[in-house]
């Protein structure tokens, strides 16, 4: 360890060295968790019995439990925590080291350096950042520039720990909710989760909430005493009202929360520390290969083949490495037609209705522009899924103005002239500001218990999410009927970047055709295929929910995927028979989207989740939900598989609130 972080340990640290640790032999009678934690200049704990101790690893946080798998990891720059027995709890600040369990439930930590949170002095850390930051801008070779980084590592954890947590810990704190559950007991803050727990054992409540799971804080200070109640309204819709008392702790834990909350790198994000219990029964991150889509398809037509033209991103980055696209369509041309379409978003097949034999295809808008430009080979991938005689539909989610209106802008849509054999119909669907700001309306009007019968149904009217809903839906059902009626007819579907209300019409229109769809593996798989591998921006989009401040929205923040899985429960409340999974699967889909301990949500696109590594550095919600006693709790008993087409309606009457009704009762 550098010499610089060993200083900054010593100058923050008054603790009198001792030179050994007492080696005892574990009685077979010990039932309890022996810990034995030091560093070279001070033993903490000598083999005491300890009910809980989580360290940071560079394996994931660990949380070790009496009766634990064994296990060595090497520690990495951060807090070590030590629950003892009577619920009290200790916190060190550890620079590395290593953390040993073994076959008895015994566990040491050996760190290099270690130091109780209370004795680090802020200045003395910041001495060392400067001082570590200097040597690394100094060194010679390699080895010293290694050993200044990890001192600029140790030393920025420090003050990151200083900087993000003021007050880790406080007593006497009141929770209370919207749905009357109560707490009165100790608040926590780690660097991942908001912990209140009553630590009482005639009364075990507990609160475990991620800091990202939370959308606005809101601080109330007392006007005639110190302290004050701290509102925090989650991207789930819950509000959670925390009454703390003393000025001081109240903001400090207003600011911690506030900052935690709104963390922007990925790498701090809790997926990357979240360390599973449990065994896989298979691995989520490769569970769904289009190798398997092809192999189906294959089997009812053979017009279609698997390119790699998008390998290394390099063509479209917020595609996959691989794509299904037309036999007759060369790489090349793939490529010219990608310089053609917004981001490169060149037709892809969506669906292949196996009845009709009619497909459907996905992309981008042409960038035709005010000067009407064209592209040849375009025009004939287009044409070649049409089959001699036939025509096909493009369905337009913009309005006809807004279209026009982008090709001042070097968009714009299919020009007749150019495309004879296609229909354009446009199928206007809203997205984005639009969205959120229905959303906070109606989350607004469902909280609002004050409300008489008919103000409430006017005031979610006036919010405008089901007409959104229905526009959605309706669209869908559109492109249904053309791919599965008696004059079928084959369809591109379309909107600007083709990232949005495209993904939710084609995704929607799947879900209305194929049965595989409404079963739990099968919507995942579509999940997986027409959202997250298709480039629905889950990290832009699902950023803030419905408590942001107008003020603080941007464009790009909008429940894009909440519209989809709403639609999904209007039809699944419809044909309660025909779906496999239940609506609390739809409810954890969208939590997880927002805010979650797994990493399939996590980044804007396949390249993003390459480059940053999740399918080794974070968990699969998939590899969660799949286990058997996971999976239970998601099942439908009322299902009963149906192969038939479903045919939703979409009228006011048949359209139900979804958050007041199942969402509320989940909690």
């Amino acid at each position: 360890m550098n010499n610089i972080i060993r200083q900054s340990f010593r100058l923050t640290s008054r603790i009198p060295i001792q030179s050994f640790i007492s080696r005892r032999a574990i009685s077979k009678e010990f039932v309890g968790m022996p810990l034995t934690f030091s560093s070279p200049y001070e033993v903490f704990y000598n083999f005491a019995d300890v009910k809980q101790v989580d360290v940071p690893s560079f394996s994931g946080s660990i949380g070790i439990l009496p009766k634990h798998v064994p296990l060595l990891a090497v520690l990495k720059p951060g807090v070590v925590t030590v629950h003892e027995n009577d619920g009290s709890s200790k916190r060190y600040f550890v620079s590395s080291g290593t953390v040993t369990i073994n076959d008895d439930s015994s566990v040491q930590v050996l760190a290099e350096e270690a130091v109780p949170i209370e004795k680090l002095d802020n200045q003395a850390a910041r001495e060392a950042l400067n001082q570590a930051q200097q040597a690394l801008s100094s060194a010679k070779d390699d080895v010293e520039k290694a050993e200044a980084q990890i001192a600029v590592e140790v030393s920025e954890a420090i003050m990151e720990f200083f900087d993000l947590i003021r007050t880790p810990k406080l007593d006497g704190v009141v929770l209370t909710d919207t749905f009357q559950n109560r707490i009165v007991g100790t608040l926590c803050i780690t660097s991942h989760h908001l912990i209140i727990s009553s630590r009482s054992r005639s009364d075990s409540n507990e609160l475990f909430l991620l800091h990202s799971m939370i959308d606005v804080v809101e601080r109330k200070p007392n006007q005639t005493s110190t302290g004050g109640v701290l509102v925090l309204k989650c991207k789930n819709f819950r509000i959670l009202y925390i009454e703390i008392h003393g000025s001081i702790e109240f903001n400090n834990i207003s600011s911690s929360i506030e900052l935690l909350s709104n963390l922007n790198e990925p790498r701090l994000l809790y997926p990357y520390f979240y360390n599973p219990e449990f065994k896989f029964v298979e691995d989520g991150w490769f569970a769904f290969q289009i190798e398997h889509e092809f192999n189906n398809l294959i089997n009812f037509s053979d017009e279609w083949r698997l390119s790699n033209v998008n390998k290394n991103f390099e063509v479209c980055p917020t595609y996959p490495e691989k794509v299904i696209v037309p036999k007759s369509i060369s790489d090349e041309s793939i490529k010219s037609i990608a310089r053609f379409r917004c981001l490169g978003r060149f037709p892809v097949l969506s669906y292949y209705h196996k009845r009709s034999k009619k497909v459907l295809l996905r992309s981008g808008q042409p960038m035709v522009g005010t000067n009407s430009k064209r592209c040849d080979e375009d025009e004939k991938l287009i044409n070649t899924i049409l089959g001699a005689g036939k025509r096909g539909f493009i369905i337009e989610t913009r309005t006809q103005n807004l279209a026009q209106s982008s090709r001042n802008k070097g968009g714009g849509f299919e020009l007749e002239i150019n495309y004879p054999l296609w229909k354009r119909v446009h199928r206007p669907i809203d997205r984005h500001s639009t969205l959120l700001d229905s959303l906070s309306k109606l989350i607004d009007a469902c909280n609002d218990s004050t409300l008489a019968i008919d103000k409430w149904l006017s005031k979610l009217e006036a919010s405008g999410w089901l007409s959104h809903v229905k526009d959605v839906l309706s669209s869908a059902c559109l492109v249904a009927q053309c791919l599965d009626q008696d004059e079928t007819h084959s369809v591109l579907v379309h909107g600007a970047e083709g990232m949005d209300s495209t993904l939710q019409v084609c995704s929607l229109t799947q879900i209305i055709l194929n049965p595989d769809c409404r079963n739990v593996h099968g919507f995942e798989a579509l999940i997986e295929r027409e959202w997250l591998q298709a480039g629905h921006p889950f990290a832009t989009r699902c950023k803030h929910s419905a408590f942001t401040f107008s003020s603080a929205r941007t464009r790009e923040q909008s429940p894009i995927f909440l519209v989809f899985l709403d639609c999904v429960y209007q039809i699944f409340n419809q044909f309660p028979c025909s779906f496999e999974f239940n609506e609390k699967f739809l409810i954890f889909l969208f939590e997880n989207a927002y805010s979650s301990q797994f990493g399939t949500f996590l980044g804007d696109c396949v390249k993003e989740r390459v480059e940053m590594n999740f399918a080794k550095k974070t968990v699969s919600l998939w590899s969660y939900i799949n286990r058997p006693e996971i999976l239970k709790n998601f099942l439908n008993p009322l299902y009963e598989p149906n192969n038939n087409v479903l045919w939703p309606s979409v009228a006011p009457q048949s359209l139900v609130t979804f958050y007041d009704g199942d969402y509320k009762n989940s909690y």
